[in-house]
């Protein structure tokens, strides 16, 4: 972590033309983003992700919390 506790976060997915949405909020709907770039998260932030391209189901959604070391 940086000095600031905030830490770099980069996601990938290996499906060839997929995009990754996220979302730090909790609950049923959570609020989706765009990712298109590495985000800078406080460590111990809830970090939910899918993967989503037309034509195609979402990935199952993924969540994990930032730490140091994931």
């Amino acid at each position: 972590p940086g000095p600031s506790g905030k830490l770099t976060v980069s996601i990938e997915c290996p499906t060839e033309g997929a995009s990754i949405a996220y979302s730090t909020k909790a609950g049923k709907n959570p609020r989706w983003k765009l990712y298109s770039k590495p985000l800078r998260l406080p460590t111990d932030t809830k970090l939910r992700t899918v993967a989503c391209r037309i034509g195609y189901r979402n990935s199952p959604e993924v969540k994990t919390t930032v730490a140091a070391g994931n």
